[in-house]
């Protein structure tokens, strides 16, 4: 396994590419939509290793486990292993297994690609949106769908957009440990209501999630939504109060987005949605 970095790269960036790949050059090396606690899901919502990656890395290297050993021998020690190394797991109801769906994916890979035109990536997350209802799915996939959904359809729909962020904060509320996936769909609820003039719904969107985007660890989220939390206290009159979150982002914001440029590419991209 090699692992290539851009020299260019912000601190987390840098950060997230070596947890998930060192972690993946060690044994790991499927991506899953389906998985909600991990970095090992291309929607890209966990920035470092959690819980459960580390679950999974000390089950794959138990020492009752060696090479060479059948699908039937590893299945037949994984319970015990389990009940071992995470106790409280035995406690708890279990859920059913994920189906994999090639289609949805399939879909979600040209919503998220660069070689389709924008009616061609609305239209695909409209039809993953479509695929995850039909199939069930008891997981973050139809979230995830309308959070694409909204994402592609920002600069052709707006109105369509904000429903599609809407549907996807809904969608994700069903299902416990999604609090960061909330804080993503919050930044792009909250850049609405900053653009409509609401100061007080952007305060309202943001507060909740900036404690959830710090104790995730991902520093990028964090400094956006305290951007947009300052930008909204500027609106309302508050200047002091902006002027002092405006600076405790900065730190977040270096390392989130790297380079001085970066940085106030991003404040000036967050303020132009003011409509002061």
């Amino acid at each position: 396994m090699s692992i290539f970095l851009p020299s260019d790269a912000s601190p987390q960036e840098i950060r997230d590419c070596i947890h998930e790949e060192m972690t993946q050059a060690l044994g790991p090396v499927n991506d899953l939509y389906s998985l909600t606690d991990s970095v090992f899901n291309d929607d890209n919502v966990h920035a470092i290793l959690t819980d459960f990656d580390l679950l999974v890395l000390r089950t794959l290297y138990d020492p009752t486990l060696r090479t060479g050993m059948s699908r039937g021998e590893v299945a037949a020690r994984l319970s015990l292993i389990l009940s071992r190394l995470n106790p409280i797991g035995d406690t708890l109801q279990g859920s059913a297994r994920a189906e994999i769906s090639p289609k949805w994916n399939e879909l979600i890979s040209i919503a998220l690609g660069a070689g389709a035109s924008a009616p061609e990536r609305i239209r695909a997350a409209e039809r993953a949106v479509v695929v995850a209802k039909k199939s069930n799915f008891q997981d973050v996939r139809l979230g995830f769908s309308y959070f694409v959904l909204g994402r592609v359809s920002i600069g052709q729909n707006p109105s369509a957009s904000r429903i599609a962020f809407e549907q996807s904060n809904a969608a994700y509320g069903k299902y416990k440990g999604t609090e960061i996936h909330r804080a993503f769909v919050a930044s792009q609820l909250a850049a609405f209501a900053l653009s409509a003039g609401n100061s007080a719904e952007t305060i309202a969107i943001v507060k909740p999630y900036i404690s959830v985007a710090s104790q995730y660890e991902n520093y990028a989220l964090l400094s956006s939504l305290q951007l947009l939390e300052a930008e909204a206290l500027e609106l309302a009159g508050r200047t002091s109060e902006a002027r002092t979150v405006r600076l405790d982002s900065m730190a977040s914001a270096r390392y989130g987005f790297g380079s001085e440029t970066a940085v106030q590419a991003r404040l000036r991209e967050i303020a132009s949605l003011s409509p002061r």
